[in-house]
């Protein structure tokens, strides 16, 4: 039977469990497989340090929701409003860089607002430290995980959305917000610069809370320029990341190998 091997993310901190006495033996197996599927590069250059064939690693992709790829929904920003609408959706947890992100609004100086959705073990605490400082209460709102029609709805009634995470495979909800034409930035880690590159985004240093505040004071310093951009582009990940387009890209993958 041919295996495949799908890295669906990594955390470079924890690369170091691959050597592990209980997860050796898991690793000598994982890397007799007939092809693999990664991410990003980061993954790939482990394989490659493994001795693995660079002909046997394919890139893949992460998947939009029908709702996303096949709407013609998407956000209208509208360019004379005073304080752009910031949206973080995921994992509430420190290696999101939601302490930095909480940090650099203090020094925005108003001009943005900031939502923050999901669930973790930071979540508490975070609430807390809101909730406790007048001008951040003020700024931001946070609230439980939502899905469906309400997840929809809160990515349109945002124009940016901002991800600086420590470490990233490819996060779908960069890929949800660029099709439905949020302007985005996101960390230098994982497959996010190539993404953001091609689209037309902002990429930023991971743990920087000034280089987040940088990212944000360039969008409303220009926010025709970064608007029209992420408008224009949107097309761009509907068309390569649908369910459709990446399960033909799957079973062509699936194909090579079996008449190997």
């Amino acid at each position: 039977v041919k295996l495949i091997v799908f890295f669906r993310g990594w955390n470079v901190n924890n690369q170091w469990l691959f050597e592990t006495f209980l997860l050796k033996k898991l690793t000598k197996i994982l890397l007799l497989a007939d092809r693999y599927l990664v991410l990003n590069t980061t993954v790939e250059k482990y394989l490659i340090a493994k001795k693995v064939n660079p002909s046997n690693i394919s890139r893949a992709t992460t998947v939009i929701p029908d709702s996303y790829s096949m709407s013609d929904i998407y956000i209208e920003q509208s360019i004379s409003k005073e304080k752009i609408r910031l949206l973080f959706l995921g994992r509430v947890v420190v290696e999101k860089g939601l302490y930095e992100l909480v940090s650099s609004m203090k020094k925005l100086h108003g001009k943005a607002t900031l939502t923050i959705v999901g669930d973790g073990d930071a979540w508490n605490d975070l609430y807390d430290e809101i909730r406790q400082d007048n001008k951040l209460n003020a700024m931001i709102n946070i609230k439980h995980s939502i899905t469906g029609r309400d997840k929809l709805s809160c990515y349109l009634e945002h124009d940016v959305f901002i991800l600086p995470s420590y470490s990233e495979g490819m996060p779908n909800s960069i890929l949800e917000a660029m099709a439905l034409g949020l302007v985005v930035v996101g960390s230098s880690v994982g497959a996010l610069p190539s993404l953001i590159s091609k689209y037309g985004g902002l990429i930023v240093r991971p743990k920087s809370d000034k280089s987040i505040v940088s990212a944000i004071n360039k969008i409303t310093d220009d926010k025709q320029y970064y608007y029209s951009e992420s408008s224009k582009k949107r097309n761009i990940v509907k068309n390569n990341f649908s369910a459709y387009c990446v399960r033909d890209y799957l079973l062509h993958e699936y194909n090579i190998l079996l008449r190997m």
